[in-house]
């Protein structure tokens, strides 16, 4: 029953992840980094202790996770854009050069 309770609480916390990600990626990133090192050690534990029917769906959920947060990265990269410095996710960060202010 524990185990159950723990599943769904990693579901809830991965669901919330899911829609900060694109406001503060570092923040889902540092999640998701712990949520999948706790998969991972569980995994290892059901291969273990337990059958391998259940650690591959803790492997599967730790692979899963990597892959998110590998595409994060890729999301989240710093820009220059003609020497202004761009973020994929929040636009221009810096003032640009090429265009001026016409009154």
């Amino acid at each position: 029953m524990l185990r159950h309770l723990a599943i769904l609480l990693i579901s809830i916390i991965l669901w919330i992840i899911s829609d900060s990600a694109t406001r503060n990626p570092n923040l889902a990133k540092k999640i998701l980094i712990a949520v999948s090192t706790i998969l991972l050690a569980w995994g290892i534990n059901e291969l273990i202790f337990f059958f391998p029917f259940a650690a591959s769906f803790s492997l599967l959920a730790f692979a899963l996770t990597v892959i998110a947060i590998l595409q994060l990265n890729a999301g989240t990269k710093t820009v220059m854009v003609e020497g202004c410095q761009a973020d994929n996710n929040a636009g221009l960060t810096a003032f640009s050069p090429e265009k001026e202010l016409t009154q």
